[in-house]
């Protein structure tokens, strides 16, 4: 004896061709990522260093980043995004 869910899903389809588990998904996610952090034209001197210049990012949730070497500014940006 087949369930009554089982049954009515058969029904369904039947009544319904183009109802089929492919044409159920969404290939677009509703929800985009949302940004977490944005930074546009940030620029930061240490006396004549020029530390960062004129730096434009944007961060989005769930984003994995890796971001240069040593001395490339990355701690010089983070404490600039704290302060």
């Amino acid at each position: 004896m087949r369930s009554f869910i089982v049954s009515l899903l058969d029904k369904v389809e039947k009544a319904i061709p183009s109802l089929t588990p492919e044409n159920l998904v969404d290939p677009i996610p509703s929800c985009a990522p949302q940004i977490m952090i944005k930074i546009l034209n940030l620029c930061k001197r240490f006396k004549n260093l020029i530390a960062l210049d004129d730096i434009s990012v944007t961060f989005e949730e769930g984003q994995v980043i890796s971001i240069g070497p040593n001395g490339s500014g990355k701690t010089t940006l983070i404490k600039s995004i704290l302060d």
